[in-house]
């Protein structure tokens, strides 16, 4: 708990003292003043106060400013040089401090802030950190040489130059061996067992960062040449552990990956407990973020920054994900009327942030947030759920979200996210919010987990794919576009005449259909059918085999069979799938698969 006090307006804020939590989630509409909020604290126009003593150690970051420093190739010589003048220049600063604290009236903290100006910060945890180890007389240049290679960086608690730590490092580990020669040889130098370079030094640290990583869910990993040899020339490489993928600048990485990857080199930093900050003040650093990752996020800040490194955390958002996510005792909002910051409920900050968007919410019992396996699934969802609304209860609505990109294979075929999509459920289901569904393909194995993720098609169809690849759908596009060829069939099947036809026409087209493009499926071809239904109550007999085929070569042979359909879909995922059901769903309702219908309700029951 710590108090904040604005004891005059600034900008549009009006006066207040509150006493506030360590972590507080911020959010509004935009131009109610989060951010001045933050303005006011980091430019020190209000007080941060607690138990009475000034937390005047801050730090802003925002989206741009919350990445990780780029990855450099040092230069050898330069580097030697570089790091000997640094021990030489700490250590005449540590013999001026020596002199200087044995007079009268000495202020510990004015002199260094007055002497050593910007390395003021370097200088304290160096200085910090070998009180803890010797008395100050018994220090000598030795223990400025034999330092851990993260006591004298610069560098602050989002932000580190890996290719200079670990490069101390190795420095360090082979002067070590050198002096282990040395001393072999009747030198008289200082050596370290492994236990004791351990404990200084701290373990290869590439292997700690690259534990953070798997800890944190990032796909990435540093590899390093560890027969370095000082004086000559050291870079480390980053490369993505899924495709193998090189890394070469941290531009390359997303906006969202940026800011893990700064919270993992913060994980990193906080095992050393350096300089850090009473506040760290961040602006909207969830805007980019997937909702897993705000998870990840929110975990990180009040786990080791709040509760273990005791900094006070102030963030502001305008992510309904994150508010969902969010402790309720943490968040807090700008009172637009009186223009103070207020404790606000959960559900008061997720009406804020959806207000003027029915389609969309996260809490409500009466909107459902439904996590789907790609964008594409998103929009063939929204799609039917529009065209089914009259056959849903009214009073409750879905909004459908991905789950994450789509991942494919070397064929160019999708790989499922269910895993995904049943993680992001689960992570914001245990955070308190009941309202949230996944759906996911049955791809011959999947099973509805508890009752908020639902299979749509189980035991019937491969994937959505298959369900909109519907056989009477499929022919009904044929018909449509004057493609394939039922001439045989003693029916008028003009499209103008389908809602005339009978179920046992609608079979016999399907059959004729179905032996048209029979020798184009490399499966096994057991003479096993299953009954499908429509939301009109229709039921039409179909090969298993068609049904159970996976769903993108499904389409790749309807293209092959049927060249004209190439016309429609013209190189795009999505656009033949989109023709069937703006074009024939669109017009037949009826013929909508009963999976889909099925799958909406249970998501709707209360």
């Amino acid at each position: 708990m710590f108090t904040y006090t604005l004891s005059k307006e600034f900008k549009s804020l009006k006066p207040i003292e509150i006493n506030l939590p360590d972590f507080i989630v911020l959010t509004g509409l935009n131009g109610v003043g989060k951010t001045q909020f933050l303005q006011t604290i980091n430019g020190k126009t209000a007080s941060v106060t607690e138990n009475g003593r000034n937390l005047n150690n801050k730090r802003f970051f925002n989206t741009q400013s919350l990445k990780p420093n780029n990855l450099s190739q040092t230069d050898p010589i330069q580097f030697s040089q570089e790091q000997e003048m640094h021990i030489e220049d700490m250590y005449m600063q540590f013999q001026d401090y020596s002199r200087q604290s044995k007079l009268p009236n000495f202020k510990y903290e004015i002199f260094l802030q007055e002497r050593y100006g910007n390395t003021y910060n370097i200088f304290s945890k160096t200085l910090e950190y070998l009180k803890d180890k010797k008395e100050i007389e018994n220090i000598t240049r030795n223990d400025f040489i034999n330092l851990p290679s993260n006591i004298n960086s610069s560098s602050d608690l989002f932000h580190q130059n890996f290719t200079i730590i670990f490069q101390k490092w190795l420095d360090a580990f082979h002067q070590n061996e050198y002096n282990q020669f040395l001393e072999s040889k009747g030198d008289k130098v200082i050596v370290l067992s492994s236990e004791e370079f351990t404990k200084i030094h701290g373990p290869k640290p590439w292997k700690i960062i690259n534990s953070i990583f798997r800890e944190s869910g990032l796909n990435y990993k540093f590899n390093v040449d560890e027969n370095y040899r000082k004086y000559s020339h050291f870079s480390i490489q980053l490369y993505n552990t899924v495709s193998n993928v090189v890394i070469n600048n941290f531009e390359d990485l997303s906006s969202g990956e940026k800011v893990i990857m700064s919270l993992a080199f913060a994980l990193y930093n906080s095992r050393y407990k350096g300089n850090l900050p009473d506040i760290i003040l961040l602006d909207e650093p969830d805007a980019s973020l997937h909702p897993l990752m705000s998870k990840m996020l929110l975990n990180v800040i009040e786990k080791v920054f709040v509760k273990k490194l005791k900094i006070k955390v102030i963030l502001t958002t305008h992510s309904p994900s994150t508010i969902a996510l969010t402790n309720p005792e943490n968040i807090f909002s700008i009172n637009p009327k009186t223009r103070n910051i207020t404790k606000v409920s959960k559900d008061f900050a997720l009406s804020i942030l959806t207000k003027d968007i029915p389609s969309f919410s996260i809490i409500y019992e009466n909107r459902r947030q439904v996590f789907v396996e790609s964008e594409n699934d998103v929009e063939y969802y929204e799609k039917i759920y529009n065209l089914l609304k009259p056959n849903l209860n009214r009073e409750i609505s879905l909004s459908f979200i991905s789950s994450g990109d789509t991942r494919t294979d070397t064929n160019g075929i999708k790989v499922s996210n269910c895993a995904q999509v049943i993680n992001i459920s689960k992570t914001i289901r245990n955070a308190g919010n009941n309202f949230v569904y996944g759906i996911i393909d049955w791809d011959l194995n999947n099973e509805d987990y508890k009752d908020y993720i639902i299979v749509n098609g189980k035991s019937e169809r491969y994937n959505i794919e298959n369900l909109i690849f519907d056989p009477l759908l499929v022919v009904l596009l044929l018909i449509r576009n004057r493609i394939g060829d039922f001439e045989k069939i003693n029916i008028d099947y003009k499209y103008s005449k389908i809602s005339t036809l009978k179920e046992i026409d609608f079979q016999l087209i399907i059959d004729s259909y179905i032996k048209s493009i029979s020798d184009s499926f490399i499966c096994e071809k057991k003479n096993e059918n299953l009954k499908i239904s429509y939301i009109n109550g229709m039921e039409l007999s179909v090969p298993k085999w068609y049904l159970h085929y996976q769903g993108h070569k499904l389409e790749d042979i309807l293209i092959n069979k049927f060249p004209k359909l190439n016309e429609i879909k013209r190189k795009n995922e999505k656009r033949l799938k989109l023709e069937i059901i703006d074009k024939i769903l669109y017009e037949f309702v009826e013929f909508i698969p009963s999976s889909f219908l099925e799958t909406f309700k249970k998501i709707q029951k209360v």
